[in-house]
């Protein structure tokens, strides 16, 4: 054979490596990638704006920064800190621990961190939307949750934009889900029998959101299968998260970690009631029907219609999928493995639901409306369930006149577009902790002690150069000692406090100037910054750690 055959023979092996469809095929995929990167920056801006203008921040939300700051200088298990049941320490304070690494001690982690969370959560419901390969209805499913979730209106942006309000739980949530729901797959059953866990040790509400839904999902699953195995994956997650969680939660006692305090978190009797009554109005002022949630703001009659027919839809999956459920249960055919895998998604997604509005009647102790932050993550878990059933919708042809159906989902993502830029973009919240901080900076007094929510927001507004601890009224003596519920000893130990400050117009626990006076005597200067009001000692004061 000639040297010239040769070579052209090798020339046709190795050429199919370099043809033009591989080309295209790479070049197709960063595109894909550089459009998809793009798209969660723009939403992360978004979401940042929307943040600023829906609310002001406050003690809570800068709490967590705080939690963050310490887990960034080492102190991993927060040792030494008296938090509540919901320390959100391996969920929510695991980004603000990366943010605060990265941009230090800064106000913009309060609107930046909720922002990235909920546009990971809108990329996770995108992705669980998803059935299969070469889903043809996974469009029509992503611009549902699109619709719902990036485009939220005026309350549900209120809702899901602030720092620990269980936004980062709910995505723990999904990604649960999506890894129990597989028929096979070892990674992903280990990643949600971590998370599970993580969700256990940062925040109470994953017993009702996750491992309730997946013991009651997993019977179901082994009653349509008529085997055990077929809950195998989801007793796993359940009781191998909870066993971690206990072995964490021990290890971190042992060498150091924060303490729970004691609170009433269960309803009355009288509140059970109310609770149970304001679900529906609730639900719908979040999807935005009603307008309004707890004097939010109000969108137009149009705007409310198109927000009525996404309800509608959520509604009518979250009928379909208890009607599935059902109907499984008492089938004598054994299902597909696909189908089996998109059924115990689904079913995990409507049961949780359901856990969720208990776990909302259980555990809003007042008819206040930040309470509705309790139902943020059944909202989600319907969402996804509507986008799924729409991908399945178009996916089997079963409405004819996909055109119509096109135009209306046009109409409905233009509508719900219109109300997320009229409602939620705009001028920044006003935040009265602003001009005090600016005020104390201004008089040198750069360490102080105050009321709870005159407190870490002010700490964190300043960029940590003004610290004020809180304090609270001991029942017994009347005088001031530490606020044992969001704080860490640390801040107290051996600190010389040069003020005091509490907020006049909204008195919190009795903490005021008489108490301060009788706890630290007569101040040598008093200050009016509008409702604030400061009192300085010049010899310095200090409270026990």
């Amino acid at each position: 054979m000639s040297l010239t055959r040769v070579r052209e023979r090798s020339l046709a092996v190795v050429q199919p490596r370099y043809s033009g469809s591989s080309v295209s095929s790479r070049r197709k995929s960063l595109l894909i990638a550089g459009a998809s990167t793009a798209a969660f920056v723009l939403l992360v801006f978004c979401f940042v704006l929307a943040s600023r203008h829906s609310f002001g921040s406050n003690s809570d939300d800068a709490t967590l920064v705080l939690q963050g700051q310490s887990m960034s200088s080492g102190h991993l298990t927060l040792p030494g800190w008296d938090l509540s049941y919901d320390s959100f320490w391996t969920v929510d304070v695991l980004f603000y621990a990366v943010g605060v690494r990265i941009l230090g001690v800064t106000p913009l982690l309060l609107n930046l961190v909720p922002a990235i969370i909920a546009a990971l959560l809108v990329v996770v419901a995108i992705l669980v939307t998803r059935q299969g390969k070469g889903d043809r209805g996974f469009v029509a499913g992503a611009i549902v949750i699109v619709a719902l979730l990036a485009l939220p209106g005026p309350a549900l942006a209120y809702f899901l934009l602030q720092g620990g309000w269980h936004a980062a739980t709910t995505l723990w949530c999904l990604l649960i889900f999506a890894g129990v729901s597989k028929s096979s797959g070892r990674w992903q059953l280990v990643g949600a029998t971590a998370l599970v866990a993580a969700g256990l040790l940062g925040d109470l509400l994953t017993l009702t959101l996750v491992v309730a839904p997946l013991l009651l999902a997993g019977a179901v699953a082994a009653r349509r299968e008529r085997s055990w195995r077929a809950c195998s994956r989801h007793l796993v997650a359940a009781i191998g998260g909870g066993v971690l969680a206990l072995v964490v939660r021990g290890l971190a006692l042992v060498v150091g970690t924060f303490a729970i305090g004691s609170r009433s978190i269960l309803a009355t009797g009288t509140q059970l009631h109310s609770n149970l009554t304001a679900i529906p109005r609730q639900l719908a002022g979040l999807f935005g029907v009603t307008g309004f949630v707890g004097g939010t703001a109000t969108t137009s009659l149009a705007l409310r219609i198109a927000h009525g027919l996404l309800f509608a839809l959520v509604l009518a999956a979250v009928g379909m999928a208890f009607i599935h459920i059902a109907r499984s249960l008492f089938s004598r055919r054994r299902l597909q493995v696909e189908a089996t895998e998109w059924s115990n998604l689904d079913d995990l997604l409507a049961i949780a639901f359901v856990c969720d509005l208990v776990a909302y009647t259980l555990f809003s102790t007042f008819t206040y409306v930040d309470f509705a932050r309790y139902l943020l993550p059944g909202l989600v878990f319907i969402s996804v369930l509507a986008a799924r059933m729409t991908g399945r919708i178009v996916r089997r042809g079963i409405l004819v006149n996909r055109v119509g159906l096109a135009v209306l989902g046009v109409v409905v993502l233009a509508a719900c577009a219109t109300d997320f830029l009229a409602n939620s973009m705009g001028p920044q919240a006003h935040q009265e902790a602003r001009a005090l901080s600016a005020f104390l900076l201004s008089k040198n007094l750069h360490a102080g002690v105050g009321d709870y929510w005159s407190s870490s927001i002010v700490t964190v507004d300043s960029d940590d150069a003004v610290a004020i601890r809180p304090v609270d009224l001991s029942p017994a003596s009347g005088t001031l000692t530490r606020y044992t519920l969001q704080s860490a000893a640390s801040w107290y130990a051996g600190t010389t406090f040069q003020f005091f400050v509490y907020d006049t117009a909204n008195v919190w626990h009795n903490v005021t100037a008489p108490a301060a006076e009788k706890t630290f005597g007569p101040p040598s200067q008093i200050y009016d910054v509008g409702t604030y009001r400061v009192l300085v000692y010049s010899s310095g004061i200090h409270v026990a750690p």
